[in-house]
């Protein structure tokens, strides 16, 4: 019947319709899939990337610190180097004293 026949164009468009709707479906879901693949490498890049950095800055912090610390060390032994000079020449200072005094002594 007419009728019948009807239903069964309708229902084959709607069907049709379906498929293209479960398809793009599909399409979408693949699309998005490799999207969020695509963003957690990203961001899995992007996370390495801190990493090294981070371990990058701790290793010139390290650096930094050594560095510092030997030119403390530096400084200190420097300071004593110049301590023990100034023993040595108010050591000095006295010994020519007295043999200043002796000579004007000699002499006098």
């Amino acid at each position: 019947t007419n009728s019948s026949k009807k239903f069964e164009l309708e229902t084959i468009r709607l069907s049709n319709q379906l498929n293209d709707i479960t398809s793009d479906l599909y399409d979408d879901k693949e699309k998005y899939h490799n999207y969020f693949n695509q963003s957690n490498i990203t961001i899995d890049n992007l996370n390495n990337q801190i990493t090294d950095l981070t371990n990058q800055l701790n290793a010139l912090d390290s650096i930094y610190i050594y560095e510092t610390k030997q030119m403390k060390d530096r400084i200190y032994d420097m300071t004593n180097e110049i301590t023990n000079n100034k023993s040595i020449i108010t050591e000095l200072e006295i010994e020519y004293n007295n043999k200043v005094i002796q000579i004007e002594g000699l002499n006098g």
